[in-house]
C-alpha cells in the first residue's frame, strides 16, 4: 500500500477536489478518477499522468510492468502529446539535474527491435557486452550500470533469449536514470557506447548508425 500512497501523493495536484481526493482508496480508483476528469484521456492527448503512474510503479518495484508494455506506453505519450525539448547534456558531462519521469524518453520499440536483429546477427556475447556497457561515459555510471552479476541473472531468468535480456536490461537501466533523476539521451547513449573500442574491441559503427537514422526518423515525426 505504501507505493499507492506515494503515487497518489505525486498526483495530488491534479485532482481537483480535496474531497474527492481523500475517498481515493485504490489504484483503480485513482485511475478512475483520473479518467473522469479526461487527464488520462487518448482521445484528446493526454496520457502523461497514466505513463508517469506506470514509471513511478517500475522504479520502486523493478519488472512489475513488462519492458514491452512501459515502452508502448512512452511511445504511445510520445505521439499522443509531444514532450517539450529537454535541456540537452552531452552523455559525457555530468547530468545531475532534476529528472522528471514524463521527460525522460525511453528507447522506443523500433530501437529496441533493431538492436535484437543487430546484436543477434553479431553473434557472440556483444549483446552482453552491451548490457554491462551502459552509463559508459556518464560519470554517474557507478550507480547506474548493470553489474555482470545482475545480467548473469537475467540471462539465467530468460534462458537466454536476446530479445528478452536487452529489453530487461534497457528498462532497468532507464528505471535507475529515473530513479536517481539523471537525464540521459537514451538513443545519443546508445550511439556513443556501440562506437566504444573499449566495449566491443571493434566498434559497432553500423549499428551507431542505424540508430541514428531512427532518431532523426522520430525527431521528423515529432
Amino acid at each position: 500500500m505504501w507505493l499507492f500512497f506515494k503515487i497518489k501523493q505525486e498526483v495530488q495536484a491534479l485532482v481537483a477536489s480535496k474531497r474527492r481526493f481523500e475517498r481515493i482508496s485504490t489504484m483503480r480508483l485513482l485511475l478512475l478518477e483520473l479518467e473522469r476528469q479526461l487527464i488520462i484521456f487518448p482521445d484528446k492527448g493526454g496520457i502523461q499522468a497514466f505513463h508517469s503512474i506506470l514509471t513511478h510503479v517500475n522504479t520502486y518495484q523493478p519488472n512489475t510492468i513488462g519492458p514491452t508494455l512501459l515502452t508502448k506506453v512512452a511511445d504511445l505519450t510520445r505521439r499522443l502529446e509531444p514532450l517539450p525539448a529537454l535541456r540537452s547534456r552531452n552523455v559525457s558531462a555530468s547530468s545531475n539535474f532534476v529528472q522528471d519521469p514524463l521527460l525522460f524518453n525511453r528507447v522506443p520499440n523500433s530501437v529496441r527491435e533493431l538492436l535484437v536483429t543487430e546484436l543477434e546477427r553479431c553473434g557472440g556475447k556483444d549483446w552482453e557486452h552491451f548490457a554491462v556497457g551502459l552509463g559508459s561515459g556518464l560519470k554517474e555510471r557507478d550507480k547506474l550500470r548493470i553489474k555482470q552479476g545482475e545480467v548473469d541473472y537475467i540471462e539465467r531468468k530468460f534462458n537466454g533469449d536476446i530479445k528478452q535480456i536487452l529489453y530487461t536490461v534497457l528498462t532497468k537501466f532507464e528505471d535507475s536514470c529515473i530513479k536517481r533523476r539523471v537525464n540521459v539521451n537514451m538513443l545519443e547513449h546508445l550511439i556513443d557506447i556501440f562506437k566504444k573500442v573499449e566495449i566491443f574491441g571493434t566498434p559497432l559503427n553500423r549499428l551507431a548508425n542505424e540508430i541514428k537514422m531512427e532518431k532523426k526518423k522520430i525527431e521528423n515525426h515529432e
